[in-house]
Protein backbone atom coordinates (compact mmCIF):
# COMPACT_ATOMS: atom_id res chain seq x y z
CA UNK A 1 0.00 0.00 0.00
CA UNK A 2 2.86 2.05 0.47
CA UNK A 3 4.56 1.96 -2.61
CA UNK A 4 0.87 2.82 -4.09
CA UNK A 5 0.43 5.43 -2.07
CA UNK A 6 -2.23 4.04 -0.65
CA UNK A 7 -1.09 3.15 3.06
CA UNK A 8 -3.36 6.19 4.30
CA UNK A 9 -6.23 4.31 4.10
CA UNK A 10 -5.34 0.37 3.60
CA UNK A 11 -3.49 -1.66 6.06
CA UNK A 12 -3.81 -3.80 8.93
CA UNK A 13 -4.80 -1.07 11.28
CA UNK A 14 -8.31 0.09 13.23
CA UNK A 15 -10.56 2.10 10.46
CA UNK A 16 -8.49 1.15 7.32
CA UNK A 17 -9.66 -1.55 4.44
CA UNK A 18 -7.96 -4.58 4.20
CA UNK A 19 -8.81 -8.33 2.49
CA UNK A 20 -7.32 -11.58 4.43
CA UNK A 21 -7.09 -14.70 3.00
CA UNK A 22 -7.01 -17.94 5.68
CA UNK A 23 -5.17 -21.42 4.49
CA UNK A 24 -5.22 -24.26 5.96
CA UNK A 25 -2.25 -26.92 5.98
CA UNK A 26 -3.32 -30.03 5.24
CA UNK A 27 -1.01 -33.35 6.21
CA UNK A 28 -2.11 -35.93 3.94
CA UNK A 29 -0.70 -33.84 1.00
CA UNK A 30 1.12 -32.25 1.46
CA UNK A 31 -1.01 -29.32 0.50
CA UNK A 32 -2.04 -25.73 1.44
CA UNK A 33 -6.24 -25.08 1.10
CA UNK A 34 -8.00 -22.00 0.84
CA UNK A 35 -10.03 -21.65 4.36
CA UNK A 36 -11.56 -18.37 4.49
CA UNK A 37 -11.34 -15.37 2.46
CA UNK A 38 -12.52 -11.91 3.43
CA UNK A 39 -12.70 -8.54 2.01
CA UNK A 40 -13.77 -5.30 3.27
CA UNK A 41 -14.80 -6.55 6.46
CA UNK A 42 -17.18 -9.36 4.69
CA UNK A 43 -16.66 -13.57 4.37
CA UNK A 44 -16.78 -13.91 0.63
CA UNK A 45 -15.79 -17.50 0.72
CA UNK A 46 -15.79 -20.36 3.69
CA UNK A 47 -14.60 -23.56 2.72
CA UNK A 48 -16.68 -25.31 5.41
CA UNK A 49 -19.68 -23.61 4.02
CA UNK A 50 -22.46 -25.77 2.29
CA UNK A 51 -23.28 -22.80 0.17
CA UNK A 52 -21.00 -20.19 -1.59
CA UNK A 53 -20.93 -16.44 -0.86
CA UNK A 54 -20.73 -14.34 -3.59
CA UNK A 55 -19.39 -10.43 -3.96
CA UNK A 56 -21.89 -7.67 -3.26
CA UNK A 57 -22.50 -5.56 -6.18
CA UNK A 58 -20.65 -2.96 -5.80
CA UNK A 59 -18.15 -2.28 -2.48
CA UNK A 60 -19.45 -0.56 0.79
CA UNK A 61 -17.92 2.72 -0.90
CA UNK A 62 -18.81 2.55 -4.26
CA UNK A 63 -16.40 5.74 -5.04
CA UNK A 64 -13.59 3.35 -3.50
CA UNK A 65 -12.66 0.07 -5.51
CA UNK A 66 -12.00 -3.08 -3.75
Amino acid sequence: ARLLGLDGRLGIEVGKEASLTVYRYVEDGPRIEVAETWVAGRKVFDACASERMGFPDAPPDASMPI
